[in-house]
Order: structure tokens, then C-alpha cells, then sequence
């Protein structure tokens, strides 16, 4: 699960404007996953300037910010998390002490965390498929300024 949100977090700095709020939905929603959730959450993300604002059924909530080049994540669960984009290069760090190195390769995003996780994020319109090598898939799909995100285990 980290390795997947670092992973997102990563592409979140490679990409701008709507693929950014589609990407930052997708990791706030994943950064509010746990294995205590239910086996599906659903998550709506609201974007406000370079802020965004998501809240999940299971209570949880995250804001997202983008400053320069920089990220920041914080979620209601403690959790926070700064991915910082170096040209089609994301790195994630997060304070449970995981990193995640993320590449965007066209609307494809391959992703390695140092928990083991491996996770491939591609953008189709404007659905975004996740699928992490620890079982969790993500589909999130805006509309407008608002980003409907659900998560399966």
C-alpha cells in the first residue's frame, strides 16, 4: 500500500493540471487505505487553486498541496508524505519510512517503493487504472473539478 501511494505521489509531480487532481486523488485515497478498511472505499476530491481536498467513506480525509515541484500530503490518519518531481522522475518519501521512485512513461506510470511494491497507474481519457503487486486496484475518474476515486482489495 505505501509503495502504491508513493508511486502516485511520484506522478503527481510529472503531471499538471487535470492528470495532477486525478493523480493527487488517487494517492490521498490510497494514503487513507488500510488493511483494517473495508474491501472497497470510495473517495471524492475536490480541487481548489493547487489544493486538494479528499474525503473517503471510511471517515478519512487528506489535503494535498503542490508547491513548485514539491507535494505535500497529509492525511487525518498521521500519515504525511512529499513527493518531489524531477523531470519524469518522482520521488515519495513518507513517514512510515517508506520511498518510492516513480517513472512516467506516455500516460503509463511504473512505480518501485522500498517495501516491495510495485504498482502501474495508466490514464485512459479521464479514468486513471492502479494496480499494485500487493492486490489493491484504484480507479478514479474526473469530472470537472471533482475526482471519484474507488479502491478494491
Amino acid at each position: 500500500m505505501v509503495k502504491t501511494v508513493t508511486a502516485l505521489a511520484q506522478l503527481v509531480n510529472r503531471l499538471g493540471g487535470n492528470r495532477m487532481k486525478t493523480v493527487l486523488s488517487l494517492l490521498a485515497a490510497l494514503l487513507l487505505s488500510s488493511a483494517l478498511v473495508p474491501a472497497q472505499t470510495s473517495c471524492t476530491s475536490q480541487t481548489v487553486g493547487t489544493t486538494v481536498y479528499t474525503n473517503c467513506s471510511n471517515g478519512t480525509s487528506t489535503t494535498s498541496q503542490k508547491v513548485g515541484n514539491t507535494t505535500y500530503t497529509n492525511s487525518s490518519n498521521g500519515t504525511t508524505a512529499t513527493t518531489q518531481k524531477v523531470g519524469n522522475t518522482s520521488y515519495t518519501n513518507s513517514t512510515n519510512g517508506t520511498t518510492t521512485t516513480s517513472q512516467k512513461v506516455g500516460n503509463t506510470t511504473y512505480s518501485n517503493s522500498t517495501n516491495g511494491t510495485t504498482t502501474t497507474s495508466q490514464k485512459v481519457g479521464n479514468t486513471t487504472y492502479s494496480n499494485s503487486s500487493n492486490g489493491t486496484t484504484a480507479t478514479s475518474q474526473q469530472v470537472g473539478n471533482t475526482t471519484y476515486t474507488t479502491i478494491k482489495k
